[in-house]
C-alpha cells in the first residue's frame, strides 16, 4: 500500500477507512464504470486530469513528481479506468477508499520515476 492510500488507511479505526459518503470508492466508480456510467468515466478521468496538472506544477517547480509518464503521452478515460482497475483487482482492500486516492497510487506504480540511483 502506498502514499496516499495509506494515509486513509492509517487513519482508520477497526481497518474502516475514513471515507465521506460523499466520496465514491474506487469498487464504486469501477461497477459505475462497467455499468456503462459516462458521469463515472468523466469524474475519474478528471481526477487523472488534475492529478496530471500537479504533476506538471511539480515538473515546473523541479519537485518530485508523483509518477512519471512517458513525456508525449495522453492517458485517456479508458487508460485512467484500466490503470485503476488493475490496481485494484491486484492489491486487495484498496478498492473501498476513494477512487481519486486509489487513482494517484495506481498511477505512481504504472509509471514509476526513476530515482537518481537508476
Amino acid at each position: 500500500m502506498t502514499g496516499t492510500v495509506a494515509l486513509f488507511h492509517t487513519a482508520s479505526v477497526a481497518q474502516q477507512p475514513v471515507v465521506p459518503e460523499t466520496y465514491l470508492t474506487a469498487d464504486r466508480m469501477l461497477s459505475d464504470i462497467k455499468s456503462g456510467s459516462d458521469l463515472a468515466r468523466i469524474i475519474l478521468h478528471s481526477y487523472g486530469f488534475q492529478t496530471g496538472f500537479i504533476n506538471a506544477k511539480l515538473k515546473y517547480q523541479g519537485l518530485p513528481q508523483l509518477y512519471c509518464s512517458p513525456e508525449k503521452l495522453a492517458i485517456t478515460s479508458e487508460q485512467h479506468a484500466d490503470i485503476l482497475k488493475r490496481y485494484v483487482e491486484n492489491h486487495e482492500g484498496v478498492g473501498q477508499f476513494p477512487a481519486g486516492a486509489v487513482l494517484v497510487d495506481a498511477l505512481e506504480e504504472t509509471f514509476p520515476c526513476k530515482t537518481s540511483d537508476e
